[in-house]
């Protein structure tokens, strides 16, 4: 064989090894076909790609349930707001409130306004009384503490005592007329929100849901 075939065949020889190099892993270089399993294999890979789009579906989730929380807000709102049914005029202007007729829904929740202010208002002054009581007992106990002890240069007269005994013995009367005052005017203020209002607003025990007198004094800015 001459040198210039031998030249030829080793060229065609490193082509066709080249080429075979070239093709894909599932080319089946025995029976010069490619291989079915291996381009299916391949496809599969893509589709599984694909379903990186599931990311959606849990957006899509997520926002359902910013949604849901969001109803489910203003489901609660609106639920006190009709349940104060009528109450709700409690909106009214001061001028209406003022000038409203005393049996008109609006009139009646003035009035329920006044005896709420009272309330208030009697409700302070027994704290303030709760709070004389405490000081004229630490006065007595300081006192006592003092004599107690073994130093006779801090000892206070009997004379002393006795009147630190009286005042918070004063104190203690005036407090618990101070609470029954304020309890009273609370159950008038609650009996005058009951007849301004248009359906039950007790609880079983008879006494205005606190969450319905909130909501009215909101309205009524006290």
């Amino acid at each position: 064989m001459t040198t210039s075939r031998r030249f030829k065949l080793a060229l065609t020889a490193g082509v066709a090894a080249f080429a075979l190099s070239a093709l894909p892993v599932g080319f089946d270089s025995a029976t010069m076909s490619l291989d079915q399993g291996a381009v299916w294999a391949g496809n599969g890979n893509g589709q599984g790609n694909g379903n990186g789009n599931g990311n959606g579906n849990g957006h899509g989730n997520g926002h359902d349930t910013v949604a849901n929380n969001g109803h489910g807000n203003g489901h609660g709102h609106g639920s006190t707001s009709s349940d104060m049914g009528a109450l709700n005029a409690a909106h009214a202007s001061e001028t209406a409130l003022d000038n409203a007729s005393p049996n008109s829904r609006v009139g009646k929740i003035a009035t329920y306004k006044e005896a709420e202010l009272a309330a208030q208002q009697a409700t302070a002054d027994a704290a303030a009384a709760d709070q004389e009581v405490a000081d004229a007992q630490a006065e007595l106990d300081a006192a006592l503490a003092a004599n107690a002890d073994e130093d006779p240069l801090n000892d206070v007269d009997d004379a002393t005592i006795d009147g630190l005994e009286q005042d918070l013995a004063d104190a203690e009367a005036a407090a618990a007329e101070a609470d029954e005052a304020a309890e009273a005017a609370q159950d008038e203020a609650d009996d005058a929100l009951v007849d301004a209002a248009n359906k039950d607003i007790t609880d079983e025990n008879g006494d205005v849901l606190s969450d319905i007198r909130d909501a009215v004094n909101d309205l009524l800015g006290i």
